[in-house]
């Protein structure tokens, strides 16, 4: 009697693994009930003289069934909100750095691997872009130095975290390199940021292709849709 649901995820995996929880809570009410059933019925000849009572006993399966399905379904529900809220986020954050959101999107899915949360992702790709910035109009700041000291030019953030990647894969890991992310891209960010930084460019990108197999990156019309709904649900 087991029924078999798919659907596509794009978000932050952790709500993802929290709404799968909260599932799986509901889907083994449903399931034990299932199971009561069965025997229920199995049984129903023999036992049809207490029909009064298997009416009764049929009744609380069904409210526990509406139960289930309604946890369940309210998890999704929720999933969806919260889905819908990351996409519009992203789609916004992608714009502001001048790339697009399934570069972006694909980038977020490689940094949730090595446990590195996005709002430090963002933190640290946001900090990069200033300095950057900064490099281009003949700045001298700490993290302009450091942009040189590895070569970096232009203003493509995911290019010149690339570049950054690249180079710290080779890099020992200790103070040094401490020193250097926290001045790229922040000091709490940066720290955070360097396991990410170790998987090399081609690491990386290699995690941005298994984003794409997933399913789990957002296109444009992605965050248009989880504009829509998420106006649609406001009205």
């Amino acid at each position: 009697m087991a029924q078999e649901i798919r659907f596509n995820f794009v978000g932050d995996p952790s709500d993802l693994v929290q709404a799968f929880r909260d599932v799986a809570r509901a889907a083994e009410d449903v399931e034990e009930t299932t199971k009561d059933t069965d025997n229920s019925l199995a049984g129903l000849n023999e036992r049809f003289t207490k029909s009064s009572a298997k009416v009764g006993e049929a009744a609380s399966m069904v409210a526990k069934y509406a139960a289930g399905l309604g946890a369940a379904a309210g998890a999704m529900a929720l999933l969806s909100v919260k889905t819908a809220e990351a996409d519009r986020q992203l789609g916004d954050f992608a714009a502001r750095l001048g790339t697009d959101v399934e570069t972006l999107s694909g980038l977020r899915y490689a940094a949730s691997t090595v446990g590195l949360e996005f709002e430090d992702l963002e933190d640290g790709a946001r900090t990069l872009a200033e300095a950057m910035a900064e490099a281009a109009r003949g700045g001298t700041s700490e993290a302009v130095e450091a942009l040189n000291r590895l070569g970096v030019t232009g203003t493509d953030v995911i290019g010149g975290l690339d570049s950054i990647a690249d180079q710290f894969s080779r890099m020992e890991d200790g103070a040094e390199k401490t020193a250097m992310a926290m001045k790229l891209f922040g000091e709490e960010a940066g720290v955070r940021m360097i396991p990410l930084l170790n998987q090399g460019a081609a690491g990386i990108a290699e995690l941005r292709e298994e984003a794409a197999r997933f399913g789990a990156t957002v296109r444009e019309e992605d965050v248009a849709a989880a504009r829509e709904f998420q106006e649609a649900i406001s009205e």
